[in-house]
């Protein structure tokens, strides 16, 4: 008879992930955080109902890789230009604010440097999914502190890029870096940079010719797992090869074609991930340390919603504008999970500070709709202290 123990965990994931997704919505809340809370419940720290979590890993680093390949297609250079300005005055504000507070804090707190400097890095970036799925619904990506969350968000995504090649750099892994090594990760991304200029959009318009949508989405597929995969190879990360490949394809003519194909697949294996982040969160060291979580989860979100106001105030917006920014991007983001768990396995933070680390994420994520609701009638008050 067949092993159906992965059919059956497949199963528990879909119809658990459904129904916590299908709750939430009804309370208002992002289905991420209805992601989060299945990974909880089904977790080798909750009910352990899911036998084969290396496999569920495996599945939610396809999402990622997703992920990464569709904001690549979203950083047209015509968008990058269009917000240049909001986007170095108030990214490079926030980022450089929450990195160095959360930094310098850990540090005090007893983290050794490493571990403090990953913790600035992670903490630093807010939730791009969460943040304008909500301004979307809302109609509020056009308005004043939109465009600020917009920018910061942006600034954030790129810098993920250079967090993630950064953090081999931190560790012991540092000294594998040798005149090949780089040499040959020259040579490939050389490579990879000829495919795209010359051969890239006379191969999918040969595909489009076909008029077979299947051929165009598997081409696409393979395009952008392939590159992820070859960037691998030249000693980069996943994240940064899909990524790359997303803004190769990102000015092509069939961009948006590329988009409304892609995203399906996207978000069936982000909710994957979500779910994966959500069984690393060991409850029982939440539970046990909730005043340190709950302290945590405080300072970090002032932290965060001072460090977004600045950067509203020094692109030259009225406080209670940036008020309002500085509110919305108060959250940690999915991104956030990823460079955890990349410095997790080069042995970069403890693990205790990287259980609590994840709790404070998972928190600030679900506390997200919430905070969108209370963002105006809170700002409104806040400038009229000043």
């Amino acid at each position: 008879m067949h092993d159906l123990s992965a059919l059956q965990d497949v199963l528990i994931l879909l119809v658990l992930a459904l129904l916590n997704a299908w709750l939430f919505s009804l309370l208002r809340q992002s289905p991420i955080v209805g992601y989060l809370t299945t990974g909880l419940l089904v977790g080798p720290y909750g009910l352990h109902l899911i036998k084969g979590v290396h496999e569920v890993e495996m599945v939610a680093e396809v999402g990622v890789v997703l992920l990464l390949f569709t904001i690549g297609l979203e950083f047209s250079f015509k968008r990058i230009i269009r917000l240049k300005k909001l986007l170095l005055s108030a990214g490079s504000t926030q980022v450089v604010a929450t990195s160095v507070a959360v930094a310098c804090g850990t540090y005090l707190l007893g983290e050794p440097p490493v571990a403090a400097v990953v913790l600035g890095m992670a903490m630093a970036l807010s939730s791009t999914a969460i943040v304008l799925k909500l301004l979307l619904e809302r109609g509020e990506i056009d308005s004043a502190h939109g465009r600020i969350a917009l920018a910061i968000l942006l600034f954030q995504d790129i810098c993920v890029i250079l967090f993630i090649v950064a953090l081999p750099l931190l560790g012991s892994q540092s000294g594998g870096f040798s005149i090949w090594a780089m040499g040959k990760s020259a040579l490939i991304l050389g490579g990879l940079y000829l495919f795209v200029r010359h051969f890239l959009k006379p191969l999918l318009r040969g595909i489009l010719k076909t008029r077979a949508p299947e051929l165009f989405r598997l081409t696409i597929l393979a395009l952008g797992l392939g590159r992820a995969w070859i960037t691998a190879h030249a000693g980069l990360s996943l994240a940064l090869g899909a990524f790359m490949a997303g803004l190769a394809l990102a000015e092509s003519d069939s961009s948006h074609l590329v988009m409304s194909d892609i995203i399906p697949f996207r978000d069936v294996f982000l909710a994957v991930f979500f779910i994966s982040v959500g069984m690393l969160v060991d409850i029982r060291l939440w539970i046990s340390n909730w005043w340190a979580v709950l302290i945590g989860i405080i300072l970090l979100s002032l932290a965060k919603t001072i460090a977004g106001t600045l950067a509203g105030l020094a692109s030259r917006y009225p406080l209670q504008t940036a008020l309002v920014a500085g509110l919305l991007t108060f959250q940690v983001g999915e991104f956030s999970f990823i460079l955890m768990a990349q410095a997790r396995t080069l042995n970069l933070i403890p693990t205790q500070t990287y259980q609590l680390a994840l709790s404070i994420i998972a928190l600030s994520m679900m506390l997200t709709p919430l905070m969108f609701r209370l963002a105006q009638p809170l700002s409104l008050r806040l400038a009229g202290l000043f």
